[in-house]
């Protein structure tokens, strides 16, 4: 039987992956433009300011995952290269022991905390004590989501997602029907911690059953503690445990400090003119997401030429993706919070633009800081982190005091361009890049900030609360900006044969 190609095996499951976490992505963008203007009705601005704040705060703990997720997708890349599936099942299971202790005792510590928390946000009295139930219900939630990042390890690293993938989107459609059931029969604020609720829970019994009927017997029954193991994990987690809690106050901290320094409404502003910016971040994670388990794989095989190529296709994929999805945000922000809730909730065209440029600049920074790490450099990307960290968090603060909710943003792209401007730099000393300057990609950066000037000029000249001018304006100048990028940039020439490929066969 003929064997089939690794490259055909990493592109096929990086597309899967990049599929499925865009669908998932794409159903919670529709439930946040559904419940949104229901959840101003029935929860009303301050209340759920405060639960975007005090929830900021617990998608924050998903970062304190140990590093084992990152950690497992390097190593069984690694192995499957070697096709060793008795380490495979070794390092899954390991990890899985590890992660599932780490995720109840944090559960426990969080529920001690539970009664302190509306305070921070302002809130007192029947305010508080509705926040602090729901809440702990979100703690359960949370916890099951950080022991699924195991399974989706697992699953990127030996590079089968589907299975995964699906499960997480049919979880998610149905904790979107629960919200909206309980929210229209009038269970308010509880209606979205029980909906996240059931999410988390169905997510990891489908990943339970990928485990069980998805996964090569001989992983299976290589399944095992094992101590030398647990002992590389030991010594590799706490800087990837540093880097994983930085990572998570640098991304997920700005709601929650708006609302602490400035007011749970003002926390609400900067959350609903930021959302479609955090849908577009959410798609462009998946970039990286979908490649780093056979960008680990194919380092591992000691391709440095092939190794390099690929790196600077994921790049060129990255940007030409993000920017046209930026492009489409900036241009329609304003006429979106406009028709979608009220234009009482726009936090102003300057916010818009600075929003769009960090998501980029923190987007493309931590891709390459995880592609780096890929590369079995975790110490170093771990301290890289950290560092970012003790310097973001600080420049966030004080240009939130200085300028307002503008700061927020600033303080992301100021410490993101360094930290990737560092990765990028690693990345072509181990692959022996030596391309200085490519008269062809300064043409494409021309044409990049082309594009993104005109969504600047859209968004400053033009606002017109209408989903017509928001959804026409936004697909449009998103398939421009796509189809530009593909047309100029010759490191999507792999990507632009199989578009052509694909409309060939449909035009057919």
């Amino acid at each position: 039987m003929a064997t089939e190609d690794p490259t055909v095996n990493r592109m096929r499951a990086a597309a899967s992956t990049f599929a499925g976490s865009t669908a998932t992505t794409l159903l919670v963008s529709i439930q946040a433009l559904v419940m949104m203007p229901l959840y101003m009705i029935h929860i009303g601005p301050r209340m759920y300011g405060a639960w975007l704040a005090t929830g900021e705060l617990l998608v924050l703990m998903l970062a304190f995952d140990m590093g084992i997720p990152n950690i497992i997708i390097q190593r069984i890349g690694a192995a499957l290269a070697n096709s060793d599936k008795k380490a495979i099942g070794a390092y899954f299971a390991t990890g899985a022991t590890i992660l599932c202790t780490f995720a109840v005792g944090l559960g426990l510590i969080l529920a001690i905390l539970a009664p302190f928390v509306p305070s921070w946000v302002h809130l007192r009295g029947a305010e508080a004590q509705l926040l602090q139930n729901a809440f702990l219900l979100d703690i359960v939630a949370i916890c099951l989501m950080l022991i699924n990042f195991i399974f989706q390890g697992l699953a990127r690293g030996i590079q089968e997602t589907t299975t995964i993938n699906v499960s997480s989107f049919l979880a998610t459609l149905i904790g979107f029907g629960t919200t909206l059931f309980l929210l229209k029969t009038g269970h308010g604020l509880w209606s979205i911690s029980i909906g996240v609720t059931v999410r988390a829970v169905l997510t990891l019994l489908g990943s339970i059953g990928f485990l069980l009927y998805g996964v090569d017997q001989e992983i299976r029954s290589s399944l095992r503690y094992d101590r030398e193991i647990a002992k590389e994990f030991r010594k590799l987690s706490p800087p990837m445990f540093a880097a994983g809690v930085s990572y998570g106050f640098m991304n997920n901290s700005q709601v929650l400090l708006a609302a602490i320094l400035l007011g749970p409404e003002k926390a609400t502003i900067f959350g609903l003119t930021r959302k479609a910016a955090d849908v577009a971040r959410n798609v462009l994670d998946a970039v990286g997401n979908a490649s780093y388990g056979g960008f680990a794989n194919l380092f591992a095989l000691g391709d440095k030429i092939r190794s390099l190529a690929v790196y600077r296709e994921i790049v060129a994929v990255y940007l030409a993706v993000g920017l046209a999805l930026m492009c489409a945000y900036t241009a329609t922000n304003p006429s979106l919070v406009g028709v979608w809730v009220s234009k009482d909730m726009f936090g102003g065209t300057a916010l818009t633009i600075l929003i769009a440029i960090s998501t980029l600049v923190g987007g493309w920074s931590y891709l390459t800081l995880s592609l780096y790490r890929s590369t079995n450099h975790h110490r170093a990307v771990s301290s890289a982190l950290l560092v970012e960290c003790l310097c973001r968090l600080p420049a966030m603060i004080g240009f939130l005091v200085l300028f307002g909710l503008p700061g927020l943003p600033i303080g992301t792209i100021c410490t993101g361009l360094v930290s990737g401007i560092w990765a990028h730099i690693k990345i072509r000393n181990i692959t022996e890049d030596k391309v200085m300057n490519d008269a062809r990609q300064r043409f494409v950066w021309g044409a990049r900030v082309t594009m993104f000037v005109v969504g600047v000029a859209i968004c400053s000249l033009s606002i017109k609360p209408s989903w017509a001018f928001v959804l026409g304006i936004g697909g449009s100048l998103t398939l421009l900006a796509v189809a530009v990028f593909l047309g100029v940039d010759p490191l999507l020439e792999r990507v632009r044969s199989k578009v052509v490929g694909k409309f060939g066969k449909v035009s057919q």
